[in-house]
């Protein structure tokens, strides 16, 4: 906790020093330590401000669904992570549909989670073995959400 809270005051120092009020590295950072410090007022304070100062960048809204998860607060969760999967592109598509499958599940949907996985894994027109590292990794863990989705016990 204590590393968490120093770290707090040295990404605030950081901003300060660099003029780096719109920082968006400095204050993802930052809003994460917030968030595991238990301090969610000001990481939802940052979260909003960037989603704001960015409408159409993922980062925050997927940054903000993981936040609002772990806080149980299911309609934000899935708001933001809807807002992550439509803003988003290239591999980090992949990790927003996770996201919003995540979501999904927890509200009940597992059903549904499942069939957006599978509509989007259609998507590809390579077959996910031959695509680079970095991409087969987080079509892993897709896939790997679906099977345990599928193993859920239904309603």
């Amino acid at each position: 906790l204590q590393a968490r809270q120093d770290g707090i005051q040295n990404y605030l120092k950081l901003i300060d020093l660099n003029h780096a009020e719109s920082s968006r590295g400095f204050h993802l950072e930052l809003a994460y330590l917030y968030r595991k410090t238990g301090k969610t007022t000001e990481a939802k304070a940052i979260y909003d401000r960037f989603i704001q100062k960015y409408p159409k960048e993922f980062t925050f809204y997927l940054a903000a669904s993981k936040f609002y998860l772990e806080l149980k607060e299911w309609d934000q969760a899935r708001k933001t992570a809807e807002s992550a999967y439509e803003y988003s592109y290239g591999d980090n598509r992949i990790r927003c549909m996770e996201q919003l499958a995540r979501v999904m599940a927890e509200q009940g949907e597992s059903e549904k989670a499942v069939q957006r996985i599978d509509s989007f894994l259609k998507t590809f027109k390579t077959p996910p073995e031959e695509l680079h590292l970095r991409t087969q990794r987080y079509i892993n863990a897709l896939s790997d959400l679906k099977q345990n989705l599928l193993k859920q016990p239904k309603p």
